[in-house]
């Protein structure tokens, strides 16, 4: 059977177990300065997380309403394109290669599930906050954006794209989307220009 023979320091101080005895108060002193900073720490590493997850969404938001701004403009390229091939397959069809987006004074909807995707929306204002709710786009399912809300699931975003005559054979397309960061409404804005390129 084995003794437990006490060590003794070179002040004559009994140690067992790695703790000084006659010096166990500054343990406790230790511990609670050790608690304080840990405490003091996990506020900041709270705010930290908070703010990268913030970051992270608005990062998201960027990029999709950017691509939804982008689409506005490549409908409207589309139409014109459209426009011209129908003249030039048969000789019939539209007259201009304007027609489906001239002469729009408001912001246009670009709505993908329906037949004729460029809606004209008179009096309705994107600027407003916040936008006028034609604007507002939806998803569906398969992951596609419309104005249509049957079935869909509502988004933050909302788009308009503005189609202004900039001489006689040229347009300006100036397309925006908007939504809310919190309690901050952002807006991305891309511009474009597309003439009558079969002249």
């Amino acid at each position: 059977m084995k003794k437990n023979i006490p060590i003794k320091n070179k002040d004559g101080l009994s140690i067992k177990r790695g703790i000084a005895f006659g010096v166990g108060g500054f343990v406790i002193v230790e511990t609670l300065v050790a608690v304080a900073l840990v405490l003091l720490a996990i506020p900041d590493a709270l705010q930290m997380s908070t703010k990268g997850i913030y970051l992270s969404t608005y990062s998201k938001n960027q990029m999709i309403a950017t691509y939804l701004a982008q689409e506005g403009i490549e409908y409207i390229r589309a139409r014109r394109d459209y426009n011209r091939m129908l003249v030039l397959k048969d000789g019939v069809g539209a007259a201009n290669w304007d027609d489906g987006f001239s002469g729009m004074a408001d912001a246009v909807r670009i709505d993908p599930s329906l037949p004729s995707p460029i809606v004209n929306c008179s009096g309705c204002n994107i600027y407003s906050n916040p936008p006028n709710a034609s604007y507002h786009l939806y998803i569906s399912s398969n992951g596609f954006y419309s104005h249509t809300s049957a079935g869909n699931t509502a988004t933050p975003f909302y788009r308009g794209v503005f189609v202004v005559p900039s001489g006689t054979s040229e347009y300006v397309i100036t397309s925006v989307v908007r939504w809310n960061a919190g309690f901050v409404s952002k807006t991305t804005t891309l511009n474009g220009y597309i003439s009558n390129w079969y002249k």
